[in-house]
């Protein structure tokens, strides 16, 4: 559906005494669809001359044309004697096709009203709007004063030099169930009458209509007095009927005040169908919001189901409703877009304190979220570390166990004495010890490594603008350079001490071959010491890896981001203690050698020989793996009034996941939400959620099940679908709120079904004592 141009204001003549016979209709229409750029079909337009209407101009407006005509009259209406009246726009109820065939009748009033002649004085008598209202009681008829105009407006109709402020409850329910919005040529100076309706406490259903107040079709959109630059066009998001400008001036989001025609979304669901004897779904959906309303077991969540299973072409054979066949359903869906469906009961599951899943298994939640990738960076690089650390340890007890089993083949230290004398050995001064010849070996593996990321932040700096590419291009070039120099000394090292060690060898052999008894022990000797060493040098690993493993921990929380008000993070927060800690190890280890506290943990604790033999390979990297799973990222949510998510109640972390659904903008896929208003406060569903509907509308196709009045009135559906279950066999149909269903109006569907029907409201009303309506003001007498 298109925004359609209104103009409610157009005189035919300047004198209602004497009616122009020959007004140029074909004129007004051409000169309308210019100025507005479109078709008849998006214009609704009325002809309101002073207290009369020219039954020849509206003759001629709907015979030759198809362009939309709401039948109207600019009356004058006085408050007080001694004060000039003001102009009001009167429009009826009736439909185009029986516009003529009332002119007579309605003229037939208006010359009783108004019994001197149609242009009257401020000296004639002129009706009150009390009288008028009595005098077309059997019409159906909206009513909108001048308000913002420089004449005739409705605020300055009564004595300013006097305490007179209409301001009695009678006056004000007059006021309350007559004035449906007023008029002006443009949204500027208006302030002085919203200023006054908002003190009768009406403004925020009574809204303004421009009109241009245009005489000559000539000069369109002039009004009077020749001026067109004042002039700011209306253009409503309803049908162009009474209804549907009814439903505008109660919605101030249904009325844009622009040279342009707006445009609305385009990328949506537009049609659904299916038929057989057990179900009849023939429905249109538009842009905004489409509101499902109906009875029990009257095919509602069937109906959202089966739309959003077609889509996603995820119909499974046991499903609910296979017996109505919705695996048949034809949904028109042109953009192909795939909508964000929460069903009943949906969140509620999620926010349980017992339930496994979170509330990151909402799409839009989890993508509402800035990206965990930087986040997985962060922790995979820590749990890198974790399983180096992991690691560590374990070669360090391989590296123990072999070196005790080394041990036990030595003979035992006394044997190592020895009578003889043996020749020193010079070569073992320039001998490196093992840990010198440690620190200067750079491993090919890591080489490789380094340079692969070496060439990784080449790509990033080559890319990103804030870094200095050739800066970061030379430093690496230098680094590698360093790093080639450092494995050529290296090379040139080893080279040296294998030199060395021949001749230490040779030496030796030669003092072994004289000496072979003494030589031996000696050689064993120092066997023994290297391979002490080793033990040592393990043993501090093992003991340095345990109390890494038991410190560990790391927090990363991603950068914060606003959303409806709420802050949002993801946190990535990872401590070891000793239960996970053991529970891991003790997972590799068979059942009689289970450790029951860390402490007692001792290297001999993991030789294989106490490891479970169906785990022996991999045992580090099954561990590893097992503690791994204790990474688990955090979806955080502090709400607009500072409070923590995870201390809320059911109810109000339910408001704000819906917030954060509705106030998705990442993508325009319709959003589908059965029953909003389940669990949440009436405040809530009456201010903040239905304000997040309204912009939600504004640029997606929303589709709600709801039982309360509340969704579709408040929030202003552009379309109704009325499920009803007829004998067994479910009828679904849809329509414009303005609109009716099967000769019911569908704002009386929603009084019946969701609202206890209008005598419930009535007497709610009544309850109420609504004899003001002033916002905030007490209704007590």
């Amino acid at each position: 559906m298109n925004a359609i141009y209104t103009d409610l204001h157009i005189h035919t003549s300047e004198n209602a005494d004497k009616l122009n016979s020959n007004y140029d209709v074909d004129t007004l229409i051409k000169h309308i669809k210019t100025y507005s750029g479109v078709e008849c079909t998006d214009i609704l337009i009325s002809l309101t001359d002073h207290n009369v209407v020219n039954k020849n101009a509206y003759t001629k407006l709907i015979n030759s044309s198809d362009i939309n005509v709401l039948l109207g009259v600019e009356l004058h209406v006085r408050n007080y004697p001694e004060c000039k009246p003001y102009h009001c726009h009167i429009y009826f109820d009736i439909s185009r096709d029986c516009i003529l065939e009332n002119i007579d009748s309605i003229n037939g009033i208006l010359k009783t009203l108004y019994k001197n002649k149609c242009m009257v004085t401020g000296n004639d008598y002129i009706p009150s709007l009390e009288e008028i209202s009595k005098s077309f009681d059997k019409y159906d008829y909206l009513m909108l004063p001048h308000g913002g105009q420089s004449h005739c407006t409705f605020d300055k109709s009564f004595p300013r030099d006097k305490d007179i402020s209409f301001d009695t409850a009678l006056e004000r329910n007059i006021y309350y169930n007559q004035f449906d919005g007023f008029t002006s040529r443009s949204n500027e100076g208006v302030e002085e009458t919203e200023s006054y309706f908002k003190k009768l406490g009406i403004s925020s259903f009574i809204n303004l209509i421009t009109c241009t107040d245009n005489y000559d079709p000539n000069k369109y959109p002039a009004s009077k007095n020749g001026n067109t630059e004042d002039f700011l066009p209306t253009w409503i998001n309803s049908k162009p009927t009474f209804q549907g400008l009814r439903l505008a001036l109660s919605e101030k989001t249904r009325l844009y005040y622009q040279k342009m025609q707006p445009k609305f979304i385009a990328d949506y669901i537009k049609h659904v169908e299916l038929k057989n004897e057990l179900i009849d779904i023939d429905i249109d959906l538009t842009p905004g919001l489409n509101v499902i309303i109906g009875g029990s077991s009257s095919g509602k969540t069937l109906l959202m189901d089966s739309i959003y299973n077609s889509i996603n072409n995820s119909f499974t054979q046991d499903n609910t409703y296979q017996k109505f066949h919705v695996d048949l359903i034809k949904v028109d869906n042109p953009a192909g877009n795939t909508p964000h469906y929460i069903n009943q009961n949906y969140i509620i599951k999620l926010i349980d304190e017992n339930s496994e899943e979170g509330i990151e298994n909402i799409d839009i939640i989890r993508n509402t979220f800035l990206s965990k990738d930087n986040l997985d960076k962060k922790a995979n690089s820590e749990l890198k570390k974790l399983e180096d650390t992991i690691n560590d340890l374990f070669n360090a007890v391989s590296n123990i166990e072999l070196t005790e089993k080394n041990i036990r083949n030595i003979k035992h230290f006394p044997r190592f004495l020895s009578k003889s004398d043996l020749k020193t050995n010079y070569f073992d001064i320039w001998m490196p010890s093992q840990n010198v010849q440690n620190i200067t070996i750079i491993d090919e593996v890591d080489l490789q490594s380094w340079d692969e990321q070496f060439e990784q932040i080449l790509r990033i700096a080559e890319t990103n603008p804030f870094i200095d590419y050739y800066k970061i291009k030379q430093s690496i070039k230098n680094i590698r350079e360093e790093l080639i120099l450092a494995k050529k000394k290296e090379k040139k090292s080893n080279n040296v001490i294998e030199t060395i060690r021949m001749y230490k060898d040779q030496f030796d052999k030669q003092e072994s071959q004289e000496k072979t008894d003494a030589a031996s022990k000696k050689k064993e000797f120092e066997q023994l010491l290297a391979l002490i060493s080793d033990y040592k040098k393990n043993y501090i690993l093992f003991e340095k890896s345990l109390q890494k493993i038991k410190q560990f921990s790391f927090r990363y929380i991603s950068d914060p981001i606003k959303s409806n008000g709420h802050i949002l993070s993801i946190e990535s927060n990872f401590i070891l203690n000793e239960t996970i800690i053991l529970d891991a190890i003790n997972s590799v280890l068979s059942s009689n050698n289970k450790i029951i506290h860390l402490s007692e943990m001792k290297p001999e604790s993991l030789f294989t020989s106490k490891i479970d033999g169906r785990k022996k390979k991999n045992i580090a990297s099954s561990i590893y793996k097992k503690i791994q799973k204790e990474n688990k990222r955090k979806y955080v949510i502090t709400t607009k009034d500072n409070k923590n998510f995870d201390s809320l109640s059911p109810g109000w972390k339910t408001a704000v996941l819906l917030d954060l659904i509705l106030g998705y903008s990442k993508d325009n896929a319709p959003v589908f939400i059965d029953q909003p208003e389940d669990n949440l406060a009436t405040s809530y569903i009456n201010g903040d959620l239905v304000n997040a509907i309204k912009k939600c509308k504004e640029k997606k196709q929303l589709l709600i099940i709801s039982h309360n009045a509340t969704i579709p009135m408040l929030a202003d559906a552009q379309n109704i679908i009325l499920c009803k279950n007829i004998n067994g066999k479910i009828l679904i149909r849809s329509g414009a709120m303005e609109d009716s269903i099967d000769g019911k109006k569908n704002i009386d569907s929603i009084a019946e079904i969701t609202d206890g029907g209008k005598a419930s409201v009535k007497k709610r009303v009544k309850k109420y004592n609504l004899k003001s309506f002033r916002e905030g003001e007490s209704n007590e007498n």
